[in-house]
């Protein structure tokens, strides 16, 4: 046998061995380890596009994961054994896409996620930065436009229940806010209560990201219904006007009788001519007005100014002088507006007699030499019996007159005829008629303010017979 084949033989097969255990020594090649997650702000709602940086604080690598401008998602792909190894720190730096907001955290590799092959799920959230502010302004206004100054507004998150008053004035409608970021979040809902003290209103708003990223909620503007506006009485129309040559209404009694008075009214509404729930005038004076307040009626309308009629009654005896009517009008908010306006109720100086004939032979003739009286009383009912009446307004006295009596040429001078008012105490004797005799019987204007008049009438001897016949004239004169 030779030995130098044999050494040759064992000589391969020691290199050939040598090459198998220097190919089994080679490192196995690197697993992928994935990192996947979103990014979210702190109130839930997606962060897009975030921008997420990755460092391995060991070695000091560092990555930027993937994103998308439409997604909050991120990707990063590292290789274990390469990039990392268990138990290595992965610091996370995530920023909000206008750079706003970020966030810095740690995260250990463990030998389970190696094993799994990741870091799945990894979510993010950012938190506003400390010290941001957030405004919150606008304007308050009535539904009409009309400013509404120094309102309440009250402003509560009512996903925190944070509440805020914010900040108003008198003299403007304006109001503002300003609270710190950390407040207030995209998604929040701020409810904002406006009150005038008398009307309020309720708003929600939902808060957007856009606002959180330009720092407020600007020109949010609130609105109030506009408020119940009370009626005006324009205008007040009282007929008839008796004298138009003298400035304001002059009206004239009708003595013994009522005078009736006229009232038109134009009355407007802010909030419409059905708005107008009453209209009323209230008559004033020297004298209590029996009519008053009169109820003033619907006579015609537009859309937001109507008129109105009615009637009362001015009595004969009702004193002269001014007076006022005043016009109320009424809303169905119970709202009032005013308005009056004057007229003059003139004087009446009048008398009536409630017979106009006085026969001194109802009883039969009368003879020459022979005295004949007729009686008065205080009766407008007894005809016979002369009653005189102050039908005017102001207290009056009588002036009385009588003329000759005749029949056929032949005469009964009135100096034969006497007169007598109301008994007058101290002048109880007649008063013959042969020229005119004032009665100073201050008569007062009233319903029943009435006097007896008392007539008397002697026949000469001689007269010739006949029927007389002659004339009595009472006048009335202020007192």
């Amino acid at each position: 046998m030779r030995t130098e084949g044999l050494l040759s033989a064992l000589l391969v097969l020691a290199i050939l061995l040598a090459a198998v255990l220097v190919v089994t020594a080679t490192p196995p090649p690197s697993t992928p380890y994935i990192i996947h997650g979103n990014v979210f702000y702190k109130n839930g709602t997606a962060c897009k596009n975030p921008t997420v940086s990755i460092t391995n604080v060991n070695n000091s690598n560092e990555w930027t994961a993937k994103t998308s401008a439409s997604y909050n998602y991120y990707e990063l792909t590292l290789a274990n054994g390469t990039d990392l190894n268990v138990s290595e720190v992965l610091q996370f730096y995530v920023t909000s896409p206008d750079g706003e907001q970020s966030k810095v955290l740690n995260h250990a590799v463990t030998e389970t996620e190696v094993n799994n092959g990741g870091l799945f799920n990894f979510n993010i959230t950012l938190e506003a930065p400390p010290g941001t502010p957030f405004i919150i302004y606008g304007w308050v206004n009535y539904n009409n436009g009309i400013a509404c100054n120094g309102s309440t507004v009250n402003i509560t998150n009512k996903n925190t229940s944070m509440h805020w008053h914010a900040e108003t004035n008198a003299s403007y409608n304006y109001y503002q806010l300003i609270l710190d970021a950390t407040n207030v979040s995209a998604g929040d809902v701020l409810e904002f209560n406006v009150s005038d003290g008398t009307q309020s209103n309720t708003t929600n708003h939902s808060v957007t990201q856009s606002e959180i990223n330009n720092g407020g909620l600007f020109n949010f503007n609130l609105t109030l219904p506009t408020p119940a506006e009370a009626p005006v009485v324009e205008s007040i129309t009282v007929t008839p006007d008796e004298s138009a040559a003298e400035e304001g209404v002059q009206i004239n009694p009708i003595p013994g009788a009522n005078k009736t008075v006229n009232i038109s009214a134009v009355v407007s509404d802010p909030n419409g001519w059905d708005d107008i729930n009453t209209v009323v005038a209230v008559i004033t004076g020297p004298y209590t007005v029996a009519d008053s307040p009169v109820t003033l009626n619907l006579v015609s309308h537009d859309t937001k100014t109507a008129i109105f009629n009615g009637t009362f009654n001015m009595s004969f005896y009702y004193a002269n002088g001014t007076y006022t009517v005043n016009v109320t009008a009424t809303d169905m908010s119970n709202l009032t507006g005013s308005n009056s306006t004057t007229f003059d109720y003139q004087t009446a100086i009048a008398l009536e007699l409630d017979t106009n004939i006085i026969n001194f032979s109802s009883n039969g003739p009368i003879n020459p030499g022979e005295m004949r009286e007729v009686l008065g009383d205080e009766n407008m009912s007894t005809l016979n019996n002369a009653t005189i009446r102050n039908i005017g307004n102001v207290i009056i006295d009588v002036y009385v007159s009588g003329t000759n009596m005749t029949s056929n040429g032949n005469v009964i001078a009135n100096n034969n005829i006497g007169v007598r008012i109301d008994n007058i105490p101290g002048e109880q004797n007649y008063y013959d008629m042969s020229v005119e005799r004032f009665f100073d019987v201050n008569m007062p204007a009233g319903e029943l303010s009435l006097e007896n008049v008392d007539f008397k009438l002697f026949v000469p001897y001689g007269t010739p017979q006949g029927d007389y016949s002659g004339t009595i004239t009472l006048t009335a004169v202020q007192s």
